[in-house]
């Protein structure tokens, strides 16, 4: 697979002047173009520096004289891919940080193909500034939307990168900070009540900003959807009413999939590491994470342990199934992976 980062195929197609010596041809390459149609099968795309100047057909472009050619012959350009749930604090347990491995985080989501995410939780300062570095052309990644902290309730399950609330009173002022700080939308966190989640979402509204959520094993309900959020962060792993997906399709909730979370907690990739081996990873991680995932799935489970994998499984089979309920009553349905859990 090409995938085109830089020259992404949602850039604009508008005719630019052509010097020769600069532009750049992929013949004989399969065009997917984004639009959900059939793929060209043998087409040409013509760059000049990091736009886009003509896609399609073999028959319809002209090659200019003296371009630079690249035989894409049995590779695939497609627009940049884009991971909707991702933190880029790091850590490949989804426990532990990797706030000093930024660069290379953000070069293994642009080595995948990534070119969009959403960090849909994060420490503010920090995930503010690496968004600001990639706006300004002074830090290579993909282009960032964001959260920010998490609002959560008054014990909150990842103190660093949360706002604790004990009281309404405090979150006309966090909404307030996060939209002077430039979050692209607040993510609500399990430890809210439902009287919370509504203020929340009524004081974000108000403030032009959206609410998405994530209520653990709530996720998926009627109630919490009946609050007005726009989204929940991850599928539901038990199966849904009927009255829920109605109701989601009237409200226009969306849902963001992260079954790899499920896939993760499952342990079943893990079955087999020979994907450690492939070039996607293996170029992009240290060998010492190599070395503790490995370590991690060679490790015999305890009782618990086993019980908490086997719930997990069910859990994703029915994450699975209320997916495809979902996209048939017509609701938004966003992919990401909530990165870095491993696999």
């Amino acid at each position: 697979m090409l995938c085109m980062n830089a020259v992404s195929l949602f850039v604009s197609f508008a005719a630019m002047p052509l010097q020769q010596q600069d532009v750049t041809a992929i013949t004989n390459i399969r065009i997917l173009d984004g639009h959900g149609g059939d793929p060209i099968r043998q087409g040409v795309v013509l760059f000049q520096g990091d736009r886009i100047t003509a896609v399609g057909p073999t028959e319809t472009i002209s090659v200019p004289a003296g371009a630079t050619v690249i035989d894409g012959t049995g590779k695939t350009a497609l627009p940049g891919l884009a991971d909707f749930h991702t933190h880029l604090v790091g850590g490949w347990d989804g426990d532990r940080v990797d706030i000093l491995g930024y660069q290379r985080y953000l070069n293994s989501l642009l080595y995948a193909g990534v070119t969009t995410v959403f960090d849909a939780g994060n420490i503010l300062p920090y995930i503010q500034q690496m968004h600001q570095e990639i706006e300004e052309g002074r830090l290579t990644g993909p282009r960032i939307y964001f959260a920010g902290p998490l609002i959560e309730g008054a014990d909150p399950a990842w103190p660093p990168l949360s706002y604790a609330v004990s009281s309404v009173a405090q979150i006309p002022g966090y909404v307030r900070q996060l939209k002077s700080a430039g979050v692209h939308v607040i993510k609500a966190y399990a430890g809210l009540s439902l009287m919370q989640l509504g203020v929340l979402v009524r004081e974000a509204s108000s403030d032009s900003l959206g609410v998405i959520v994530d209520a653990w094993g709530a996720n998926g309900t009627a109630g919490v959807a009946s609050t007005g959020v726009k989204a929940f962060a991850h599928l539901a792993g038990n199966d849904m009413t009927e009255e829920t997906v109605t109701l989601m399709a009237e409200r226009g909730v969306a849902n963001i999939t992260t079954l790899t979370v499920l896939e993760s907690f499952a342990r079943r990739r893990l079955a087999d590491l020979d994907f450690l081996t492939h070039d996607l990873l293996a170029k992009t991680t240290p060998p010492w994470m190599l070395q503790e995932l490995t370590d991690e799935a060679m490790r015999t489970l305890s009782t618990v342990e086993n019980e908490r994998m086997a719930r997990s499984s069910n859990a994703l089979g029915a994450a699975k199934r209320n997916m495809k309920r979902l996209f048939d009553a017509g609701i938004l349905l966003v992919a990401g992976t909530d990165a870095p859990y491993p696999g």
